[in-house]
């Protein structure tokens, strides 16, 4: 975040005809973020399916209850399983839902041909390493356009050039260990599940839960108990889940204190404004689709090729989505969130910490996103 407001200040002492579009344009088009490497390898997976008639047909109608076992019953399906067993040895560990309680890409490999099949239904969607390179390009252009309107006084060539390769380095730094840091540590996600599971039917045999995944609705408290004297506790696993289903939807506290929900209260809106919404800006560009409200992952199967992408919030998961996304505009975040920086390696305009734009925008009108300025405008009518 420091860097970040180094890097703003200096390119608006550089003189830049558009300070906001170039600060975004810097943040973007850096290499290293494995997110985007996970991405790469996915798209190439999809490539892999449209090579093959037959696997690709089974990949885009196939049941989405057993998807996995469809395609590998087609000729060339086997073949294609070998594929999927490699990316998911490399990268099965991640979770669709950042939550311990939801089956991994290695449990349930149809999360990652959800993926593949939109990717197969895109006509036009951009391989994710071209998309990268794209940024990558931009980022330079505008580095040397910064570097050169700091070159008109000798304090700032002597010192304001340094401090600006400073704050770039370290921003590139940071930026692509942010996403490292939430992909090694859900690598402990399959082990911590099958633990979890085992003790859920293990109290399942006993009497105690009616099922193994049961567990997850317990505190570990309340699990080392049952676990030293088994009683029925069927009564408290219905009433957590009904809370469960309950909250599943939000709204979502923006913290949790001590115990304690706290929500955000959002300003009132400004009746001049209409019904433009306001953010942070997450990505550079500005960008025209059909609104396409996904709250949660079952619904990734909604977005379709040029939509803008309205969601909560997003994950490292999600992020295959924005291979097929024209914009992406979310209820929370900012400009250091890992939406907006994968935004920013795929070069399309992202608006975040907008409050309530899933509650505001209405699925399927058009808007115009401009990420340079966080504001999202709903077409007139």
């Amino acid at each position: 975040g420091f860097a970040q407001r180094v890097l703003e200040a200096i390119v608006a002492r550089s003189g830049v005809a558009d300070p906001l579009m170039v600060r975004g344009q810097l943040m973007s088009g850096v290499t290293g973020n494995v997110t985007m490497q996970t991405n790469k390898a996915m798209w190439q997976l999809a490539e892999a399916a449209r090579n093959d008639p037959q696997v690709a047909d089974a990949i885009l109608h196939g049941p989405d209850d057993d998807l996995a076992a469809s395609v590998a019953a087609v000729p060339g399906g086997s073949a294609f399983a070998s594929r999927l067993g490699a990316f998911l040895a490399e990268h099965g560990h991640r979770e669709t839902h950042m939550d311990i309680a939801t089956p991994t890409w290695g449990e349930d490999p149809g999360q990652v041909l959800r993926f593949v099949r939109s990717y197969l239904a895109s006509r036009d969607a951009t391989d994710p390493a071209d998309q990268e390179r794209a940024a990558a390009a931009r980022r330079a252009d505008v580095e040397r356009e910064v570097r050169a309107g700091l070159d008109r006084s000798t304090v700032d060539r002597c010192i304001i050039r340094r401090l600006f390769g400073a704050a770039l380095g370290a921003a590139d730094d940071l930026a692509a260990h942010r996403d490292t840091m939430h992909y090694h540590w859900t690598a402990a996600f399959p082990v911590i599940r099958a633990m979890m599971r085992e003790v859920g039917a293990r109290l399942a045999r006993a009497g105690a839960l009616d099922g193994a995944d049961d567990a997850f609705l317990l505190e570990i408290a309340e699990l080392e108990r049952l676990v030293e004297d088994p009683r029925p506790s069927k009564d408290l696993i219905a009433r957590r889940r009904r809370a469960w289903e309950a909250d599943r939807y939000g709204p979502w506290p923006v913290e949790i204190r001590y115990g304690d929900e706290v929500f955000e209260e959002l300003p009132p809106r400004d009746a001049a404004a209409g019904r433009e919404l306001r953010g942070i800006p997450g990505s550079p560009g500005v960008a025209r689709g059909r609104v396409r409200i996904v709250r949660v992952p079952e619904a990734f199967g909604a977005l379709r090729e040029g939509d803008v992408l309205v969601a909560p919030l997003t994950n490292p998961v999600w992020t295959p989505l924005f291979a097929v996304a024209a914009a992406v505009v979310t209820d929370a975040g900012g400009i250091l969130s890992h939406g907006a920086r994968v935004a920013r390696g795929d070069g399309i305009p992202a608006v975040m910490g907008v409050g309530d734009a899933t509650t505001v925008l209405r699925d399927g009108e058009m808007v115009t996103v401009d990420g340079s300025r966080g504001t999202v405008v709903p077409d007139e009518g």
